[in-house]
């Protein structure tokens, strides 16, 4: 239930029921939630922000010819791999969405940007969160932050998953250092 509520993005995929209550992702309202590990009382906090940032590339930038192909899931757990399945039997149906929403859109305009609705939607909602990101982090900043270059991975983009995690094992590489200093004062005094 947890997986699919943070995948709720709005106009890509409905809200996931949870008793009596709709649930969306929260990164609409708190992208980088270091405000609540904090109420829950974590010591020391390390944020990962994947959100794009200025000049660092762009939602609907194609995959290189030379991509490699998306990773099974056969080393997934099941129900994630469940998850992950029922999206991929979706997509037919969400572009076929798209395409009826772009014939509408064609007759209400005579230019055309090149972007879909699709595109402008999840371009708009990782301009927004990344904005939210920027604010929550003048109040709220982690002890330490890293952020990986992956600005020019599309939110769905799921052909670039080797590029992305190794762009995150790299921001980690980076950042060793911050991080083993963390651990350290986390150490109680030796004798």
């Amino acid at each position: 239930d947890a997986i699919r509520a943070s995948i709720s993005i709005p106009g890509v995929f409905t809200p996931a029921r949870c008793g009596d209550r709709d649930l969306v992702d929260g990164a609409l309202v708190n992208p980088l939630p270091v405000s609540v590990l904090r109420a829950m009382g974590a010591a020391r906090i390390i944020a990962v922000d994947v959100n794009l940032r200025p000049g660092t590339g762009s939602e609907t930038a194609p995959a290189p010819a030379d991509a490699e192909p998306a990773r099974t899931t056969s080393d997934l757990p099941k129900a994630t791999d469940d998850l992950i399945q029922r999206f991929y039997q979706r997509l037919p149906q969400l572009s076929r969405r798209s395409a009826k929403m772009e014939a509408l859109v064609q007759k209400w305009t005579h230019r055309r940007s090149g972007l879909t609705i699709f595109d402008v939607l999840t371009q708009s909602t990782r301009i927004f969160e990344n904005q939210l990101t920027r604010s929550r982090l003048l109040t709220d900043p982690p002890d330490l932050l890293i952020q990986p270059a992956v600005g020019d991975i599309a939110t769905l983009d799921f052909s670039r998953t080797a590029p992305a995690i190794a762009a995150g094992a790299q921001a980690v590489d980076e950042k060793l250092p911050a991080v083993r200093a963390l651990l350290d004062a986390l150490k109680p005094p030796g004798p």
